[in-house]
This record gives structure tokens, sequence and C-alpha cells, in this order.
């Protein structure tokens, strides 16, 4: 029997932007004041990047890329910061981490930017990456992680429940110690119906309720 949610990793897609939107507020000091022209397709690194149905943004900042899920910021955003800023927060997030779960350790995500290919560091800042520098992760590893986004900043493990009468542990969490990171993305989501909720971007270095193993390579 095989649980994918604990023992296999997948291509992430969209929810990789929130690694990129991390290193970039770390990285760039005018990061809220940009604004960026999306027409829904643009050449990068002498290949096409394009939004789902080359869906034209027009001009957008941070928090309305983020909102639209806009490839074209985040893949812009990718190759500005080039290979060693993604991969460092990559690395700081857990994404090439495993994840213990009551004693049962999560499949390893796998982030390597390239450093001589604008297009597919490009492609792996949006969370699609091919060949060996595809983008992988686990779900429950990035569940845990976009949990603690939600969570401004706090990283909580999950635990089996066996039986009716188990009561979930009171320690399974802490808020990350990093004072470098202490930064934070606040984006508005508006959808339709005028709800909003507020995005709160950790820029790394999560501890969690339970250690974090390195599995190797």
């Amino acid at each position: 029997y095989l649980d994918n949610v604990l023992s296999s990793t997948f291509t992430p897609g969209s929810i990789f932007k929130i690694v990129t939107a991390a290193a970039a507020i770390e990285n760039i000091p005018d990061i809220y004041e940009r604004t960026w022209y999306c027409e829904g397709i643009e050449n990068i690194g002498g290949h096409e990047v394009h939004c789902y149905n080359e869906t034209a943004h027009g001009e957008i900042n941070i928090q309305e890329a983020m909102q639209h899920s806009c490839n074209i910021v985040f893949a812009k955003l990718a190759v500005e910061l080039g290979s060693d800023k993604m991969n460092a927060m990559a690395e700081k997030m857990g994404i090439n981490m495993s994840f213990e779960i009551d004693d049962v350790m999560t499949a390893k995500g796998h982030y390597n930017a390239p450093k001589n290919d604008e297009n597919t560091l490009a492609w792996t800042g949006v969370g699609q990456g091919v060949g060996e520098y595809e983008d992988k992760v686990n779900p429950m590893q990035m569940a845990i992680i976009c949990g603690a986004v939600a969570n401004q900043g706090t990283a909580v493990n999950p635990s089996y429940i066996k039986s009716g009468t188990d009561c979930p542990r009171q320690n399974r969490h802490r808020r990350s110690r990093q004072q470098q990171t202490a930064q934070r993305v606040v984006c508005r989501l508006r959808h339709r119906r005028r709800l909003s909720a507020r995005l709160c971007v950790r820029g790394a270095g999560f501890r969690y309720g339970r250690r974090i193993r390195d599995t190797g390579h």
C-alpha cells in the first residue's frame, strides 16, 4: 500500500510561488513598490513563458501577481533573484527535506534551480521546472509549509488520529526564531463575494514541532 500523501512527490505548480515570493521579499528591498506588465506571454531566456490560457493581467504589483497567480511576474522574479537565492529559500522552507509525521518520514521534495538557463530558472520559479531541474514536492510537506504561511510563520506537524478518543498533542508547533527572516508580505486575496484573506509569508527557516531530518541526496 502506497500512501501518496506521505510517500510520493508531485510537480507543485503555482503553490511553489510562495517560495519565490518569500525569496523576493527577503532580497528585493522595493518589492512592494514595484509593478510589472503582463501580456500573458513573454520571451524569457530565449523561450516563451506564459500565464494560464495566456491570460494578460496588465500592470500589476506583487500582491496582485499573487492574487492572479501570474506566471510572468514570478518567472521574472526567479530570474532576477538567480539560482543561488532561489535554492537557498527552497532549502530554508524545507522543500528538499523530509518531514516526520508520528515517526513516519515523508518523501523528500526536490528543487534545484539552474545557473545557466534563464528559461528553465523562470519556470522553476512558478513550480514547473523540467528535466533534472523539475520541481517536486510531497503533499504533506506542502500542507505543513502552506499552513505555516497561513499561520503567520508558525508551522504545525499533524498527528495520526488512531481512535475517537485520541487528542492532538499540544507541543506540535513552534514559531520560527530566526530573526533575519522576520519580514512579511501581506497579500489580500479578493474573491467574487468580496471576501479577503491576509497571506503572511515569513521568509523561511521554519522550525517544526518535530525535528526535520534531511534524508540525504
